[in-house]
This record gives structure tokens, C-alpha cells and sequence, in this order.
């Protein structure tokens, strides 16, 4: 859930929905707060388990044809890009800073990283390219409704940085031409590290619900009920053209368009396809057998406050629309920054955001509780829909 939170991050003046917003607030509540921050705080190493069970669970990960791979953001994408103080006229200020500088500016809202490096990462011929996921592992007691104990799960969760984010394959006419003319639509805005795929865990340690971050909104999916866990317990995610977003990948040899929008309170446009809104689209995803090829991968595990994850500032270009600095346009911030802070842990969103494609049910629940970005009641629908992913679990025989 990222662009329009990060139009309001960046400017925190800006009322939504008549509220006021604190972007210090905002930002403490999803990474940490200023006065537990030092320059030299890179967090938590990663345990020995938790690289194994990321290892053994990765995902098989498949992109659309002529996609460009996702890069590794220290090796590849920081000794690219340059910090500019926004503030100064887009003054350079830094010329390819490592780790441990980024580290110590990830807070100053005036800078910004610009890359400077080509569009790929492999030139023309990327198929035998291989690059690198970002893996954490959160482990949670997942609540239930109508359960009498927490249950304990794992949430492994993999992000992949690609160099830019385009708009959705399809946008309509109008939209489209307006784009083109104000921007690049293959290069919308600079970065795109939000597009994250869980696999959820269960007490056994064995994978039992897929979540997957998709725009501004997540979708979730329970194995054995939903979806059918593949033999070697790899989930198989595409990636769409474009956007990069994460979806299932389609069985057949032809694209699966899907519904999207960057307003998550859209909800009847997303399920639905009613009452489709100006900034909208449809995501065109492509499996294997229609041209998609896998990605290899290895798994790196940065520290818990590591500044990919955890930086306030925008970890790419500042961009515009004419003459105006516009949100949408501009790069993202750390991974960690991407919901609601009353809807944090992995568990709770895969619970929230566990909705079915065509349900009346679901959109007018979704759409009486989903107001907007900022007026959202969450209980009432973790209530609801968490009662259906919990006798998900018991029918696919996860949960005692």
C-alpha cells in the first residue's frame, strides 16, 4: 500500500478525507521511533532457521515476455544512483553512497536517491540472468475469530527490487494517451520494491495461506482449499507486465487480465469490475505456458533495520508531472513502509484482505468499511473475513 501513503509521507500537510496527517507518526509506527534511531542501528541478523526455512519455501518466480528482471539494490542499484537534495534545486550531494551511508540519511525527507544506470540490468538478453531476493521471516501469533488460543505461524516474506514501475498493461484510451504524454508508461516512477509475495507457515512449519502485495491492496489464498500446493511446497507467483505486481500464475497459454486500481476503497471495481474509477487498469499476467520464464534467484538477508527496509527517504528519483513534483511519479521508501499501522502483522492483512473474485458479499462488506485511505474500520472486517480464512484452515486441514 504505497503511493498514495508516500504522497502524503512526502507531504504531510496534505488533508485526506478532511484528516490531518502525521507523516512522523505514521512513519514511527511502521518501522520505529526517532528516538530509538542511530546510524549505526542495522538491527537483527537473521537466525540460521529462518535462512533454511526461506530457502526451502522460496517461491518460483516467473516474469512476462520482455519483462525486465528485478536487480540487487546494493550490488547493482546503489552504486548507480546519486543522492539529491530536493530542497537545493536537486543538488548532488553524494555520489554512489554504500550501506553505511544510506544508512545514516534514510530519515532526511530533502534527499533522494536518482539512478543513473541503464534501463536493464542484462541488455537485451535476460534469460539466463540471475539476481536476488530480499528475505525476512516474522514469526506471529496468528488470532483467530472464534479460536480460544493464538496460533503460532511463520510469515516468510520475499521482495525483489526492480528498477522502475510502469502502468498497468491495460488503462483504457484516455488514460494511456494522457500518460503518454506526461511520462514514460513502461517508466512510470523510479524503484519498485512493494510488489512482496508471504508465505504463510502453520504450527508444523509447513506452508499453509499465500499473500501476495499488490498495489495498494493485498489478496490472499489458503493452500488446499484455494490453491493447490505444488509437490515441491513452491508457490508459483507472476509477475505482471509493467506494473510488477505479484498475481497466480494463469494454467493456460493465454494473459490473465486483472482489475486494479491504486484506491483499495475501489473495492467494487477490484472484485466486482463495476464502477470503474479514472485511475484504474488491468494487470496482464502471463504464465509459462504462455511465454513467462522463471527466475533464478538467490535468497540475501539484510538486518532488521536495514535501510531497504526501513528508510524514510525516497529510494528513488523525485518525478514529475509537467512542471510539478508529483507523488505518483516518485520513488518508493523502505520495504517495510507498505499498510495500514493498525493492520501490521502479516497474519492479521492475510486474514483482512481474504476476499473472492465476484463476491457481491465481500465488495459491499469491503465497501461499507473501506471509505477511503484513512477512514477504514478495520475490526468489523477482520472479524468477517477472518472467520473464513480460519475454517479455510480447518477445511484444509491446517488447524486442529
Amino acid at each position: 500500500m504505497l503511493k498514495l501513503f508516500w504522497a502524503l509521507f512526502l507531504f504531510s500537510t496534505v488533508a485526506f478525507a478532511e484528516e490531518e496527517f502525521d507523516s512522523v507518526a505514521w512513519s514511527e509506527a511502521l518501522t520505529y521511533k526517532q528516538a530509538e534511531w542511530s546510524a549505526d542501528d542495522f538491527g537483527k541478523k537473521a537466525s540460521r532457521s529462518d535462512r533454511e526455512l526461506l530457502n526451502r519455501y522460496k517461491p518460483r518466480v516467473y516474469l512476462a515476455p520482455g519483462q525486465i528482471p528485478p536487480v540487487d539494490f546494493y550490488r547493482y542499484y546503489l552504486p548507480k544512483t546519486v543522492v539529491r537534495n530536493g530542497k537545493e534545486n536537486d543538488s548532488v550531494v553524494m555520489h554512489a553512497p554504500d550501506r553505511t551511508q544510506l544508512k545514516s540519511i534514510e530519515r532526511r525527507l530533502d534527499l533522494y536517491l536518482d539512478y543513473q544506470g541503464p534501463d536493464s540490468p542484462c541488455g537485451q538478453e535476460c534469460r539466463d540472468y540471475k539476481t536476488v531476493a530480499y528475505g525476512r521471516v516474522y514469526q506471529e501469533s496468528m488470532v483467530l475469530p472464534g479460536s480460544e488460543r493464538p496460533v503460532p505461524v511463520a510469515v516468510l516474506k520475499y521482495s525483489f527490487v526492480f528498477l522502475y514501475s510502469g502502468l498497468p498493461s491495460k488503462t483504457g484510451w484516455l488514460r494511456e494517451l494522457g500518460a503518454g504524454l506526461i511520462g514514460d508508461r513502461e517508466r512510470w516512477h523510479e524503484l519498485d520494491i512493494h510488489g512482496a509475495i508471504h508465505v504463510v507457515l502453520g504450527p508444523k512449519k509447513k506452508p499453509v495461506a499465500l499473500l501476495l502485495a499488490q498495489h495498494n491492496h493485498f489478496r490472499s489464498w489458503v493452500f488446499g482449499q484455494d490453491i493447490p500446493l505444488p509437490k515441491d511446497s513452491r508457490a508459483q507467483v507472476c509477475f505482471a507486465s509493467r506494473s510488477n505486481e505479484p498475481y497466480l500464475c494463469p494454467h493456460g497459454d493465454v494473459p490473465e487480465y486483472h482489475n486494479t486500481t491504486g484506491d483499495p476503497a475501489k473495492i467494487e471495481w477490484l472484485l466486482l469490475g463495476r464502477n470503474r474509477p479514472v485511475a484504474s487498469g488491468q494487470d496482464g499476467v502471463w504464465g509459462p505456458l504462455g511465454g513467462a520464464t522463471e527466475l533464478a534467484y538467490d535468497v540475501e538477508f539484510p538486518m532488521t533495520r536495514d535501510p531497504l527496509y526501513v528508510s524514510w527517504m525516497p529510494l528513488g528519483a523525485r518525478g514529475k508531472i509537467l512542471w510539478w513534483d508529483s507523488w505518483e511519479k516518485t520513488g518508493p521508501p523502505g520495504i517495510d513502509m507498505n499498510t495500514w499501522p493498525e493492520l501490521q502483522k502479516y497474519s492479521d492483512i492475510a486474514q483482512f484482505w481474504y476476499v473472492r473474485d465476484g463476491s457481491v458479499e465481500d465488495a459491499e462488506l469491503m465497501g461499507r468499511h473501506l471509505k477511503s485511505f484513512f477512514n477504514v474500520e478495520i475490526a468489523p472486517v477482520l472479524k468477517n473475513n477472518g472467520k473464513r480464512f480460519a475454517a479455510a484452515l480447518r477445511a484444509a486441514g491446517h488447524l486442529p
